[in-house]
């Protein structure tokens, strides 16, 4: 390889490491999908099972025609509410503003701590592997590295 070739690659990379976009909206849909399983194993990031409802909560839920096994989804309006918001260098999941009682589940405010966003280790180390493959040769994989 030519010194002009190698400085051709590298100016590549500098391009896509200065620019994560791409990148971003493949790692914003996968940690949405991941939170979303979070939901349906009613466990958080790291799989930690949620405290159960209350025997009130089933009862109540049970009443009102919902599943008691879906335990931070009644009407479905904060799971529906996750969205994906991503910019160069940032992806992140977030939900909607009219949701005020999702950080009273996220980290345990006057209610049982049932965490449903974030990452674990795995998935930071994943992303970390995506991330450097796409500013290394410019492939967007979601492929075990």
């Amino acid at each position: 390889m030519t010194l002009e070739e190698k400085i051709k690659q590298l100016e590549e990379k500098t391009k896509r490491a200065k620019n994560l976009k791409k990148v971003m909206d493949v790692i914003a849909s996968d940690i949405l999908k991941e939170e979303q399983l979070n939901f349906k194993r009613n466990s958080d990031p790291d799989g930690n099972a949620w405290k159960p409802l209350s025997e009130y909560t089933i009862k109540t839920k049970i009443k009102r025609g919902r599943n008691p096994n879906n335990i931070l989804r009644d009407k479905g309006l904060l799971f529906g509410s996750l969205h994906t918001v991503v910019e160069n260098n940032s992806a992140i999941v977030a939900t909607g503003p009219e949701i005020e009682y999702a950080k009273k589940h996220q980290y345990g405010i006057d209610v049982p701590k049932r965490q449903f966003a974030g990452m674990n280790k795995k998935n930071i180390k994943k992303y970390n592997k995506w991330s450097m493959k796409y500013i290394e040769d410019g492939i967007l994989t979601t492929a075990k590295l």
